[in-house]
Parts: structure tokens; sequence; C-alpha cells
């Protein structure tokens, strides 16, 4: 009997002006099936489902100040698809650069 693992990836898709087909063109390029070969064995990976989240900079979310990555204030934003993070005198950083600021 197979095994099958569900495992949740989160993409950033940064484009210059809100697009609807965003969703489309990644779901189109996800939907088809993908034959991976590991250890000499095929394995089938396909896309079950995409949600897609708008994400607008602001005092909960947006880029570390200091590595430039997208972040979320764990206190005040409940996604957790990206790196997670807080802000610190004011500035926004994901927990890999906070220890460095403090």
């Amino acid at each position: 009997m197979k095994k099958v693992y569900l495992q949740l990836v989160s993409f950033l898709v940064e484009v210059d002006d809100f697009d609807e087909d965003v969703e489309k063109i990644t779901l189109d390029y996800l939907n088809k099936d993908h034959s991976v070969n590991v250890k000499g064995k095929d394995h089938l990976v396909k896309c079950e489902q995409i949600t897609t989240y708008y994400l607008e900079e602001g005092s909960d979310c947006g880029k570390c100040s200091n590595c430039g990555n997208w972040t979320v204030d764990e206190f005040k934003h409940d996604l957790r698809e990206i790196s997670i993070g807080t802000t610190h005198d004011g500035k926004l950083y994901c927990y890999d650069c906070l220890d460095s600021q403090i």
C-alpha cells in the first residue's frame, strides 16, 4: 500500500499591479501532473488546492527590515504560511533576524 503525504508549500508571487490571473496562472502550472524521480523511482506530485492571500505592507505584514524576506507580526496577524516575526522599535523583523537587532 502506498503512503500519501500532504505537504504545504508557500510561494510568493510579486506583480506590479493586482492581477486576478495570478491564481489562474499558478493553478495552471501546478495542476499539471509532475513525475519526480527519487532514488530511481518515479513519484507523482499533484496540486490538490491553492489559496491566495493578498499581502499588503503595513504594521502587521511586510518585508523584514534586516533581510527583506516577507514576514508577519505574530501578535497582529494570524497568517502562518510565511515567516513569522514581530515589531521591534517600530520596525518589522522576522525571528531569524530579530536576535541581531536586540
